[in-house]
C-alpha cells in the first residue's frame, strides 16, 4: 500500500500541473487579444511606446501564480464580444459560448418547461382519480423522466445540427455547390415521379434529404473532372434523370461522346431511387 504521504503528493503535482495549463491558456488568451487589439501579429511589430504600453495590459490581466486577474476577467468577457479577422480559435468559441448562453435562457424557459410537466402529472392524476401527489409517481421518477427527455431532445438537436454544419463545411467540391445540386437533384425527383405536383423541396423529410445530398456530393466527387462547364441546377436533374433511365440526361445534353458516356455511367451506377408521399412528406430512396 502506497504511503499516505506519497498520495498526497501525487495528488498535489496532478493539480499544479492542471492549474499551470489553465494559467498557460489564460496567458495565451490575454497575449492573443491583445495583439488583436494593438492590430499585430507579433510584440516585435510594436513601436518602444506600445511595447510600454502593451506590457503595462499584460501586467493589469494576467498574474504569473494565479492567472487572470479580476481585471483580466472582465477583459476577456467583454473581448469574447468583439470578433474581427484576426479572432483566436478560443475568441470565437467564447463568443459562441456567451451568445448561447444568452439565447438558450430565453428559448429554455424554466416555467414553461416546469408547468409542461405539472400539466401531464395533472392529466394523470385526474384520468387515475389519484388523491395524493405521490399516487400518481414518485418526485424521483417524475425528476428521470423529465431529465431523460430534455437529454434526448438536446442530443437530437445537437446531431442535426452537427449534420448540417458538417455538409455546410464540404458543400463545395471542385467549385461545385452540392447544396445547389441537391436542391435541382429533389425538384427533378419530385417533378419526374408525376402526381406530386402540389409538393416542394422543402416538403421532403430529413433522412431523405441528407441521403440525396451524399449522393450528389459522392456524384461530382467521382465525375468533376467531366463536369467542367456544366451548371449546377443541370448537374443536379441530370443524376437525377440518367440514374432513374428517364428519357432525358446526361446522355444527350450535346455533350462529347466521352463526357456524355463518362457521366451516364457513373450516375447509372449509383442504381434507381423511387419518390413518394408518406405522412405528408416526400420521401426519396
Amino acid at each position: 500500500m502506497k504511503k499516505f504521504v506519497d498520495v498526497v503528493k501525487k495528488q498535489e503535482q496532478q493539480q499544479n500541473s492542471t492549474k499551470d495549463i489553465a494559467i498557460t491558456e489564460s496567458f495565451k488568451t490575454v497575449y492573443g487579444n491583445l495583439l488583436s487589439d494593438y492590430k499585430v501579429t507579433s510584440i516585435q511589430q510594436l513601436t518602444k511606446t506600445d511595447l510600454k504600453a502593451f506590457e503595462c495590459h499584460v501586467s493589469q490581466y494576467f498574474d504569473n501564480y494565479n492567472g487572470l486577474t479580476e481585471a483580466g476577467k472582465n477583459y476577456v468577457r467583454t473581448r469574447a464580444l468583439d470578433l474581427n479577422e484576426s479572432s483566436s480559435p478560443i475568441q470565437k468559441a467564447n463568443y459562441l459560448k456567451t451568445k448561447l448562453a444568452s439565447k438558450l435562457n430565453v428559448i429554455m424557459n424554466e416555467h414553461t418547461i416546469k408547468y409542461s410537466v405539472y400539466e401531464a402529472i395533472d392529466e394523470i392524476y385526474s384520468a387515475t382519480k389519484a388523491v395524493r401527489i405521490g399516487d400518481v409517481l414518485t418526485p424521483e421518477t417524475v425528476g428521470k423522466l423529465v431529465k431523460e427527455n430534455l437529454e434526448a431532445k438536446i442530443n437530437s438537436i445537437v446531431e442535426h445540427i452537427m449534420i448540417e454544419l458538417k455538409e455546410s463545411s464540404d458543400a463545395i467540391v471542385d467549385g461545385h455547390d452540392i447544396e445547389e445540386i441537391t436542391k435541382h437533384y429533389l425538384i427533378a425527383a419530385i417533378w419526374a415521379e408525376g402526381g406530386l405536383d402540389d409538393y416542394v423541396t422543402s416538403d421532403v423529410d430529413t433522412a431523405s434529404y441528407h441521403k440525396a445530398y451524399d449522393d450528389c456530393k459522392a456524384f461530382v466527387e467521382k465525375a468533376h473532372r467531366w463536369l467542367g462547364g456544366i451548371s449546377d441546377e443541370q448537374i443536379g436533374h441530370d443524376i437525377l434523370l440518367t440514374r432513374n433511365g428517364h428519357g432525358a440526361g446526361f446522355w444527350n445534353r450535346g455533350y462529347s461522346e466521352e463526357v456524355g458516356e463518362k457521366l451516364s455511367n457513373i450516375a447509372k451506377e449509383m442504381g434507381e431511387v423511387y419518390t413518394f408521399e408518406r405522412d405528408g412528406k416526400i420521401v426519396v430512396e
